[in-house]
């Protein structure tokens, strides 16, 4: 129940109910704000007969605002999305309620009052994980950890089998009681279901460095079992360890430039713990939710294998390095409220269409709810500094495709199912291609027509048919307004169809990288002809049977592929202008301007359900899973 480290908007005070405001006809009373997310506004209150309960109330800042006690939507355009969030909210909270488990917080009722909802969760008498971290005289023993680990894990197996996820896993949202019980917290970005009309409260995440795994931070991202286990794995990592995890976007950006992964394996952090007890913390904690563990039933499956193996002894009881000189006190004195976090062969069947899986963020609910048969549910942006990526092989061998299921019953575009890991060698990244003036034998038609690339010069100006400037890129290109050209590359011209034609032969025979153009215009009104000189990018359009549409050239010693189009698909993940760096987990690039074709080619000829690939966007990497459906 703290704020996200990364707020999207300045928290206003001025939004807080105040104190002694009363609720449901006066059946709770506000006494006082505890916190606030992205999601909604936290409070103390007090029922009837005069219990401690918390209330939620659903107040998506980013898009509302209140008027006395009255919550509305900040303009006319937010109005459609605030009441949907509100929606979700109740959904959500009658879905939660359902939730009874020793280990989780209770939810009694939900209500609406002016003009949003409400949520009554149970008061929890404790202390956070983050309150025991931070205070050297209330650190927990080993044993103490592995035992509440096992039972938050028992609460994590129960609300995965429930098909929902929580999204906030973290040190300040799991309560210790008086009798060490933990209680799992803050269920306010947790999503049940994934739909088209939570695209637009994508902006309505809950991100926190070091806890939130890669998935998190980019809106539209696959998100699992395996996402809210990451943020699990952080948490007892911090515990044991005293110190968090790597942020996760550091950690992808080493790995997608091929460098070492700088976190540190939690065996080599502490001695207080056995190897079983690391290696499935560690193995949680993998950048790719492909090479995690996968669910909370397989993570107590291997600690309960490991303590079998070890037949009577018992489990070590040597504190870890930083606990060994430190008195422990546990006995919380006080209710004590959660604390803010710091910190192969080729098929004929059609191609099938790309897509990405869908941006649905719920609001009160912003954690994906997936289907515990098998599908789940989709939900970035904090700005790092970028290493150059190698282009040397990859020394590792790949994780096993074990691509996890994406979702949306709703949406059309995604057809995904289960694929069983399957061994693939150590794949050999591309080298750049080699400049090739034989452009006319560059394959036009991929995947039996489904995708074509066709190319273009970049031009700094536009014709009428005459062949007269209608527009102008002043800053390449001075001539006179009206001129027309009645030259290229040595051929007279007369039309725009001419000397389009004209430019084209000369794309066809330049380098496929750029391409130099002599013209000669003739000025308007008789006077003297003038040339000029235009050096011009050829760029690549790859386009897909669904609409997708993607533009590459080569820029920088190297080829940039981004999406120029989404004609068709309003529920995609990718946003115009987000660039495609490369496939993973092979590290593989896009080095040519056909190679999204050919690696999209290749996975419907292996019947592969989906591709993952890295994605830059505002200067930060993401990883994007792209849905392939099979063509009618």
């Amino acid at each position: 129940m703290s704020p996200t480290s990364n707020a999207e908007l300045a928290y206003d005070s001025n939004e807080e109910l105040p104190s002694g405001t009363k609720l449901m006809s006066g059946q709770y009373e506000i006494t006082g704000y505890l916190n606030h997310g992205g999601f909604g506004l936290t409070y103390l209150a007090n029922d009837s007969l005069g219990r401690p309960v918390v209330i939620k109330e659903c107040f998506p800042q980013a898009m509302c605002r209140r008027s006395r006690l009255a919550v509305q939507a900040r303009s006319r355009a937010h109005q459609k999305d605030v009441e949907s969030v509100i929606r979700l909210f109740i959904k959500e909270a009658q879905a939660l309620s359902k939730l009874e488990h020793p280990n989780i917080v209770g939810v009694h009722q939900v209500f609406e009052e002016n003009g949003t909802a409400y949520m009554v969760l149970d008061f929890v008498d404790g202390a956070d994980l983050l309150t025991y971290i931070e205070n050297p005289g209330k650190q927990l023993t080993p044993r103490q950890i592995r035992t509440t680990l096992s039972k938050v894990l028992d609460a994590i197996a129960f609300v995965h089998d429930a098909g929902i996820l929580h999204r906030d896993i973290s040190p300040d949202n799991i309560i210790l009681t008086k009798s060490f019980e933990p209680i799992l917290i803050d269920f306010g970005a947790a999503r049940q279901k994934a739909s088209k009309a939570t695209q637009a409260l994508s902006a309505l995440r809950v991100v926190k460095d070091g806890y939130s795994p890669q998935e998190f931070y980019l809106a539209g991202s696959t998100q699992s079992p395996s996402s809210d286990l990451y943020s699990l794995a952080a948490t007892f990592y911090h515990l044991a360890s005293g110190e968090i995890p790597p942020d996760s976007q550091i950690r992808l950006n080493a790995h997608v430039a091929n460098e070492g992964d700088p976190y540190v394996p939690l065996g080599n952090k502490t001695d207080g713990y056995d190897a079983a007890f690391c290696a499935a913390i560690d193995k949680a904690l993998a950048i790719l939710p492909r090479d995690r563990i996968q669910s909370a039933n397989e993570w107590r499956h291997l600690l309960e294998v490991a303590q079998t193996s070890k037949g009577s002894r018992s489990m070590p009881k040597v504190p870890s390095r930083r606990l060994a000189e430190q008195v422990r006190t546990m006995k919380p004195s006080r209710a004590i409220l959660p604390t803010p976090t710091k910190a192969a062969k080729k098929k004929t069947k059609r191609l099938p269409a790309l897509a990405i899986g869908t941006a649905a963020l719920a609001v009160l609910v912003a954690s994906s709810l997936w289907a515990p048969n098998g599908g789940e549910a989709s939900a970035p942006v904090v700005a790092t500094s970028l290493p150059e990526i190698s282009n040397a092989n990859s020394t590792e061998a790949p994780a096993a495709p074990v691509l996890a299921p994406l979702t949306d019953e709703s949406t059309t575009l995604v057809v995904q199912a289960p694929v069983e890991p399957v061994q693939q060698p150590t794949p050999t990244l591309v080298q750049p291609s080699s400049p090739t003036p034989e452009r006319l034998d560059l394959r036009t038609v991929w995947a039996e027509g489904q995708i074509t690339i066709d190319w273009h010069a970049d031009l700094p100006f536009a014709l009428d048919e005459s062949g007269t400037v209608t527009w102008i890129d002043g800053a390449r290109l001075d001539i006179p307004a009206q001129a027309r050209l009645v030259v290229v590359n040595g051929l007279p011209v007369n039309s725009r169809d001419a000397a389009m034609a004209a430019i084209e032969e000369a794309v066809n025979n330049s380098d496929g990288h750029a391409v130099t153009l002599n013209l000669a215009w003739a000025a308007p009104q008789g006077a003297d002809m003038a040339t000029t000189t235009v050096a011009a990018d050829v760029v690549y359009q790859t386009r897909f049977e669904n609409g997708l549409a993607f533009e590459s050239r080569f820029m920088d010693e190297g080829w940039r592929t981004e999406l120029v189009g989404l004609e068709g698909n309003p529920d995609v993940a990718l946003q115009m202008g987000d660039e495609i760096i490369a496939l993973l987990p092979e590290n593989q690039r896009l080095e040519s301007a056909t190679a999204l074709a050919e690696f999209t080619e290749q996975a419907w000829a292996e019947s592969r359900t989906s591709m993952q690939f890295a994605v830059r966007r505002n200067n930060s990497l993401w990883i994007a899973d792209v849905a392939l459906k099979a063509g009618d």
